[in-house]
């Protein structure tokens, strides 16, 4: 019924206009559903031997693991005695920092806003080419670009942890996702066959 454009009749026939499909589509949610299955089983690796170690894990998201950074060396340790293999690297089934710092080495969080699951901040501190500290942010909100968030904290003159600081007290933002202007969101009208600016594109995030 959903090929069905439109259809006529007479006395003693029926004509029907379908919709062609321009292409196929195949599900292959088996193969999701092994990908996933992995992805749980690399990080539970990882969990359960840090948790054997007494090694404390404050944040897990899909392919990612929070801890103290004074932790890493034996957890490295340990994981390789119990499965023959490295766990830091940049292959497939290894583990790496996600913080990063333009130009900067050895880069570790030194405060931190959990609001919940994929919203929260860091601010990071790195060393650069000539030994001195840099310090930036490594922030995840759901829904939010970052350019967003760097304008509503231009607007009220706050740091980006501030403004975390303020969504986690419940304080309701509302942000711009077009910055002002600065940004463009394009709006399609099939039926006008146009393509315009949007004029307005916000969103609120409350936490109660």
């Amino acid at each position: 019924y959903n090929k069905i454009k439109d259809m006529t009749e007479d006395e003693h026939n029926f004509k029907i206009k379908q919709y062609y499909a321009i292409g196929n589509h195949i599900n292959r949610v088996h193969q999701g559903v092994n990908i996933l299955s992995m992805s749980k089983r690399i990080m539970n690796e990882v969990i359960c031997c840090a948790e054997n170690n007494n090694i404390k894990i404050y944040y897990q998201d899909t392919d990612s693991i929070q801890l103290e950074n004074k932790n890493l060396p034996l957890l490295y340790k340990k994981f390789e005695e119990k499965y023959k293999r490295d766990l830091e690297g940049k292959n497939l089934g290894e583990f790496h920092s996600d913080l990063e710092l333009h130009n900067c080495e050895d880069v570790i969080s030194r405060n931190s806003i959990f609001i919940d699951k994929k919203n929260y901040i860091h601010e990071v501190e790195g060393i650069d080419n000539n030994g001195n500290k840099n310090y930036g942010y490594h922030i995840r909100l759901k829904g939010i670009p970052n350019n967003s968030i760097y304008y509503e904290c231009e607007k009220q003159n706050i740091s980006p942890l501030q403004l975390y600081q303020k969504i986690h007290n419940g304080d309701a933002i509302t942000f711009d996702l077009l910055c002002g202007g600065r940004n463009e969101k394009f709006v399609f009208d099939n039926k006008k066959q146009t393509v315009s600016f949007k004029e307005k594109f916000t969103r609120m995030i409350c936490v109660k």
